[in-house]
Order: C-alpha cells, then structure tokens, then sequence
C-alpha cells in the first residue's frame, strides 16, 4: 500500500467509520503473525501472484522481496486447458439453462475459474519427489450440472508446474527459485533464522502435498547453493504451513491476532492522535515502526 493510500485509509476509517483506533499492516507481516513468529520468510502463493517476503524482526523487509505471476489461477487454467483436450467443458451453476438471467462476460469468466480452482483443491495432488509413482486410479468430481467429471494423470501434473525450470512465462519462476533468490538477498547474518522458518500461506497452498514437495525441493536447491550461509543450515530448514484452512487464511488470521492485541499498544493510532497530528501519522505506526 502507497503512502498517500494509506493516509487515504486512515481518513475514511475516522472520519467515515469512526473507529476508535487504526493500525495498517503488511499481508506477510500478518501471515507470520498467524504462525507465531517475529521472523520469518513468508511464501503467499495468492491467485494471481506468488511472493517471497523476509519478516525480520516483526517488519517486511520490501527490498528483498521477491515474486513471480506463477499463482494459484495459473495452475487451475493449466488444469482447465487439459480437460478441454478431453473434450471436457467447465460450465459454472451461474451459466445452467435453469438460470433465468443469464450471466454476464465478467461474471462467466470469474465463476469458471471459481470451478476450476476448486476442481483443483479437491482433486490434484502433489507428489513428495517427481519420480513418484503417478499410476493411482482417478479422481472424481460432480460438476454443477450433474455431470461426473473423471481426472486421471492430469491431476498430478497440473502441480509439477509450481516446481517446473521450464516457464510458462518470463514472469513465472519456480517456487524453489524464487525462495532462494529471495534468501541470497538478505545479509547472511539472517539466513540461520530465515531457513528455520519458511512460512508457506495463501489460496494457491491448497494443493494436497504441496507443502512437503515444496519443503524436499527447497531443501535440494539450498544443500547446492554456493553461498555457505544457506547450505550449512539446508538440513535444518522448515516449511510451517499447518492445514488447509489455516495456509488459506493465514493473513486474516493474523490480523485477528493482531486485532486481539488491543489498541493500548504504540502499533496502533487513536481517534486522539489522528485528530492531534492528522492522517500523516499513520506511516510511523504499525508493525515496521515498533517491532
């Protein structure tokens, strides 16, 4: 968030809403919140984006912070493309001849890659290494029509990509990659603590398996690296991602955490000093300011 936009919030919220107290915080902040931890390096794989951010201290660290377009609607429209080679067709509920209003473009296209995103949390799996063996029976899926959809091969596939040297795009960049660049950006002094606690969070973490693939590939890549710093601590890195429910909704969790702190603390500014110094003030609180 810019500054002028988060003078911009502090604004609506006490002049607008009237809320007693304001306190703005980073999504990589919270997440590492949502864990338990102060420092921290927080991979969010979101839907449209995955970012690599180091938390040192309770604050994000922007200048080492890395990200790439790989994201969870990547995955979901690979899987779409596949089943459309089937002759496979994603029809949303909204789209159903029942429907007396049809939708429109906008609302089509958003509520088909809504299947397709929970095609894939439901079905896909990620394998622990990539010669796992991938002749397992398929998996199935009732579509909104009725229709029983059968996924074979494809639902293993479809998470190789997270992992893949080879690019979709020149923005997309493996998950292990990214992690490690992000990593070597930091002074080394802060690797020890940041490769004990990788923090893997957001929508696009749902795939079944994917926390242990992602903890064994980056565990690979950081035993290879040239920097010593990162490959004397290989063996000790973890991977914090805990459920389903808790990767996919690490950051609100955070921010409940956070909410729950009360608003005594110097992380948040009152009604009283908005009014006393303005929104201006706003860019000296939060996490980066007192942590």
């Amino acid at each position: 968030m810019s500054l002028s936009s988060r003078h911009r919030t502090a604004e609506i919220c006490f002049e607008e809403l009237g809320v007693p107290a304001l306190c703005v915080a980073k999504g990589p902040e919270l997440a590492a919140i949502s864990v338990g931890r102060v420092t921290a390096l927080v991979v969010d794989i979101g839907g449209h984006e995955t970012t690599c951010t180091p938390i040192v201290d309770g604050a994000a660290v922007f200048r080492s912070h890395g990200s790439s377009r790989l994201a969870g609607s990547s995955i979901s429209l690979i899987l779409e493309k596949q089943l459309n080679q089937l002759g496979e067709t994603l029809v949303p509920l909204c789209a159903m001849r029942h429907n007396r209003m049809q939708p429109t473009s906008p609302l089509y296209q958003l509520r088909r890659e809504d299947l397709a995103r929970d095609i894939c949390e439901s079905v896909c799996r990620v394998h622990e290494t990539p010669t796992s063996p991938k002749n397992q029976p398929p998996a199935e899926y009732t579509l909104p029509d009725g229709r029983i959809l059968s996924v074979g091969t494809e639902r293993f596939d479809v998470g190789e990509w997270y992992f893949s040297s080879t690019s979709l795009h020149s923005n997309h960049v493996a998950l292990q990659s990214l992690v490690l660049s992000t990593l070597s950006g930091m002074d080394p002094d802060y690797h020890k603590e940041l490769i004990r606690n990788v923090v893997l969070t957001g929508g696009g973490s749902c795939l079944s398996g994917l926390p242990e693939r992602f903890e064994n590939e980056l565990r690979v890549m950081a035993r290879n690296s040239d920097a010593l710093s990162i490959s004397n601590q290989a063996h000790r890195l973890a991977v914090l991602s805990g459920t389903v429910s808790e990767r996919k909704y690490g950051t609100w969790t955070g921010g409940s955490i956070l909410g729950s702190m009360g608003s005594h603390t110097q992380l948040w500014m009152s009604r009283a000093e908005y009014d006393e110094h303005g929104a201006a003030l706003i860019s000296k609180k939060g996490l980066n300011y007192v942590w």
